[in-house]
């Protein structure tokens, strides 16, 4: 895939008065360089520490985004289930994950190299911003026509600090977080750490998620530093009460329909995850930003598939066991000099990105694990080149244009191999 996008942007012109009242700088990060929110020629929008966290639980990303113009992220209230999120209807389809928007969290994909991305892996209790890009900037960051979402963690406090929260509510709802963070010579550090537990309003709906996310930059001096991030998620058991019919709510909201019962419908997770960032000014007008990363996800889930369907010499069975590993890279190069006499910067880069995956299906035979119906070994790469520049052309007009070519790859081996179910 190969994409590239150009626009031009007007500067501002403001009186002597005018500029006397303007707002703090918002920077963004939105074109691969820190800029300021109004000298991005693209769709972004900042949402702040104080919006993410303040009068809001921190549960689930849609506490957050309900205020940013093109993005609807539909909650169904539903722990087994993943938001499902959509950029200018970009991703409306999905079915399960987030397809069509991208996620990065603290520079590290959130999104593998097949497209498909979970957003419970955001950690909102050490969040410091979110940024949210729509429109065809998004293809500067890879093969996501809709948009990116990013999370910044927090940094830690000048003076060592630890702070505690604890939220409650209806129906067994009990948040409660526990944050560390300090500057200890040349390491800045924070660690958070939160796990919320809920009955669920609905019958068979209950869960707990335990997440940890940690940052250390460490300062390794002549304008370098080094950022490890660390994050996990542990989601176990969670109950699914599947979807009712218009009928079934109008008689009991509450209630869980008789196969999430009958087949035991749940869902486990367990996600940890490791990412490296150096950062580097190599001169005055060059930076470099070289990224490492790797992860282990392992996804467990019961269905409500009849037994007869489940039967078929051709079904994958009601139980899909995943183990996922991935991992990858990236290199960047920025400089910032000047044509025809007006500033310039041009950045380009590369990135690789590897998924490999066991997945296997199984027969639910009323909750309980029966025989393999499903084997196979997935892998997906992905390579992708860019380079992008900004050119101030006049002091109110600003020329941005990139490129970026894509190449996934998929290979899919079939090791559960019968004589009613061939190598498919």
């Amino acid at each position: 895939m190969l994409s590239a996008l150009a626009c031009l942007l007007p500067g501002r012109a403001l009186s002597a008065d005018a500029q006397a009242a303007l707002l703090p700088e918002v920077t963004v990060s939105a074109t691969r360089v820190e800029r300021d929110s109004f000298d991005v020629p693209a769709a972004i929008d900042r949402v702040p520490q104080s919006a993410i966290l303040e009068t809001r639980p921190g549960i689930n990303l849609s506490e957050s985004l309900g205020r940013v113009p093109g993005i609807s992220v539909r909650n169904r209230q539903n722990f087994a289930q993943d938001l499902q999120i959509s950029s200018r209807g970009f991703g409306a389809r999905a079915g399960f994950g987030v397809r069509g928007v991208r996620l990065i969290a603290d520079g590290i994909p959130a999104t593998m190299p097949d497209g498909q991305g979970q957003a419970a892996s955001f950690s909102l209790g050490s969040a410091e911003r979110i940024e949210v890009l729509r429109g065809p900037f998004s293809s500067l960051y890879g093969n996501a026509a809709g948009g990116v979402i990013q999370i910044f963690t927090a940094d830690g406090p000048r003076e060592p600090a630890a702070t505690a929260d604890f939220s409650a509510g209806s129906h067994g709802l009990v948040k409660r977080g526990l944050r560390y963070g300090g500057q200890h010579g040349p390491v800045n550090a924070l660690v958070d750490f939160s796990r919320f537990d809920t009955d669920g309003y609905r019958d068979h709906s209950a869960a707990r998620r335990e997440q940890l996310n940690a940052k250390l930059r460490l300062d390794t001096g002549e304008g370098g530093s080094l950022t490890l991030v660390v994050n996990a998620l542990d989601q176990p058991e969670t109950r699914d009460p599947l979807g009712l019919t218009a009928a079934q709510v109008a008689a009991n909201p509450r209630q869980a329909v008789a196969a999430a019962r009958a087949f035991n419908t749940r869902k486990s997770v367990l996600q940890s995850q490791g990412g490296l960032v150096y950062d580097l000014r190599v001169t005055a007008s060059d930076r470099l930003q070289a990224r490492a990363y790797f992860g282990d996800r392992r996804v467990s889930q019961f269905l409500a598939i009849p037994l007869m369907a489940q039967n078929s010499p051709t079904s994958a069975g009601g139980v899909v066991d995943l183990d996922r590993s991935y991992g990858g890279g990236g290199l960047g190069w920025t400089r910032d000099t000047t044509l025809l006499g007006t500033p310039f910067s041009v950045s380009f880069g590369f990135d690789y990105d590897r998924m490999a995956e066991r997945r296997r299906g199984f027969v639910n035979n009323q909750g309980v694990i029966g025989e393999l119906k499903r084997d196979q070994d997935d892998t997906v790469t992905g390579t992708d080149a860019y380079v992008q520049g900004e050119w101030q052309l006049a002091p109110r007009w600003r020329l941005a244009a990139g490129a970026r070519h894509s190449r996934v790859e998929f290979r899919s081996r079939d090791d559960f191999v019968t004589a009613a179910n061939p190598d498919d």
